[in-house]
């Protein structure tokens, strides 16, 4: 089954400062979809993908936005999947107690 993939840093804001503005999202996303043209996607590997994150200036306002939009399906604010979901539920279980 296909999942839902946005594109990473393409709204105009603070988007426009984002270390990863320009970089083909696909770096992003770990997704075995095929490129247009059949041709298969490099192997996702999430240290590739923080490494964008690491000196960007707006890692906070990314990572903020995927955590209130329940954004999980790429490495944003240099979290991979797994981590912006746990954080995620962290941040639900804080609030409720």
């Amino acid at each position: 089954m296909a999942r839902k993939i946005r594109r990473a840093c393409v709204t105009p804001g603070w988007h426009e400062q984002a270390a990863c503005k320009g970089v083909d999202h696909w770096v992003f996303c770990n997704d075995e979809a095929a490129q247009r043209g059949g041709e298969p996607r490099p192997p996702y590997n999430d240290e590739d993908a923080k490494s964008y994150c690491a000196g960007c200036p707006v890692i906070n306002e990314c990572r903020e936005e995927a955590l209130r939009m329940r954004d999980f399906f790429m490495t944003r604010g240099g979290m991979n999947e797994d981590e912006l979901r746990a954080e995620h539920r962290r941040r639900q279980r804080t609030s409720a107690a």
